[in-house]
């Protein structure tokens, strides 16, 4: 679609999918600033902890402090990943793979899986009902590609990383490519 930043490479062989990073948003921007601020602090107890304290208590602190320097680094890297992470869906005529990529480094080792396997191409709906008794009980759920290789799903869009018309037109593709139907959830 027009304006889309979605890469869509194939041919008879190959058919790779590559989705942009989210980028900013006022999600990330709060994100942002709380980050600055939860790992400004922490930097001014450790100091205090380390150098400030006689020595025995100077551990304690030190190590009290380590839980919220794992947040601290948490809430960095969800910064980083929404800004840089690109995902990339591969299929060839042998295997299906999904990864994740930053900078062009994969931080993380790829879902592989053979694609004789895959069984069903699957488009969620924008609505999902909790309860089936009546409509109030709907609530909206971001519209994501499922594709399905015996029990495994290889999600693409999750968490509102596409738009509508990137669905459909992404689902198309592959439903063409794989020569599988789309079926709706």
């Amino acid at each position: 679609p027009f304006n889309s930043k979605v890469l869509l490479h194939k041919n008879a062989d190959v058919l790779e999918i590559i989705l942009p990073p989210r980028g900013f948003s006022p999600e990330i921007v709060s994100l942002t600033l709380f980050a600055v601020a939860w790992n400004s602090f922490i930097v001014m107890w450790t100091g205090f902890a380390v150098f400030g304290a006689p020595f025995p208590v100077n551990i304690f602190f030190a190590l009290f402090s380590l839980p919220f320097w794992g947040a601290g680094a948490g809430m960095a890297w969800q910064i980083v990943s929404n800004l840089f992470r690109r995902v990339r869906l591969r299929i060839d005529r042998k295997h299906i793979s999904l990864r994740d990529e930053i900078f062009g480094w994969q931080y993380r080792p790829p879902r592989v899986a053979a694609a004789k396997h895959i069984t069903k191409l699957e488009r969620t709906s924008k609505f999902a009902s909790i309860f089936k008794k009546n409509e109030s009980d709907r609530v909206e759920i971001k519209p994501q590609i499922n594709i399905w290789v015996g029990t495994q799903k290889y999600e693409l869009g999750a968490h509102g990383l596409l738009t509508e018309p990137e669905i459909d037109w992404l689902a198309r593709e592959l439903s063409e490519w794989l020569e599988l139907p789309v079926t709706k959830e």
